[in-house]
C-alpha cells in the first residue's frame, strides 16, 4: 500500500507501540474515506493526550481501526491524569 497522506503517517507514528497497533492498510482506507486529513491535527493531538492517560498506559487503548471506525477522536479528552482527584 502506498500511503499518500503525510498526516496519516504522522497519526500512525504517534499511536502507541502495542500488539493492538495493526491493520495499517485498513486504517488508511478509513482515513481517506472520511477525509481525515482535514482534521488530522486534532486527531493527532487527541491521540497524544490519550496515550498519556492511565487507561491507555495500562494497555486499554483501542486498536487504531476501532478508534477511527468509532470516531473516538470526537470524544472528550481523558480527565484522570490532569484533573484533580476527587476523594
Amino acid at each position: 500500500t502506498v500511503y499518500t497522506s503525510e498526516k496519516f503517517l504522522e497519526f500512525w507514528d504517534v499511536w502507541p507501540k502495542s500488539k493492538r497497533k495493526q491493520s495499517k492498510p485498513e486504517c488508511f482506507k478509513k482515513w481517506k474515506a472520511r477525509k481525515l486529513d482535514q482534521i488530522a491535527d486534532k486527531i493527532i493531538e487527541h491521540v497524544k493526550v490519550c496515550k498519556e492517560s492511565s487507561q491507555w498506559k495500562e494497555g486499554y487503548e483501542p486498536a487504531p481501526l476501532t478508534y477511527l471506525n468509532q470516531g473516538r477522536y470526537e470524544d472528550d479528552l481523558p480527565e484522570d491524569d490532569w484533573a484533580p482527584k476527587q476523594r
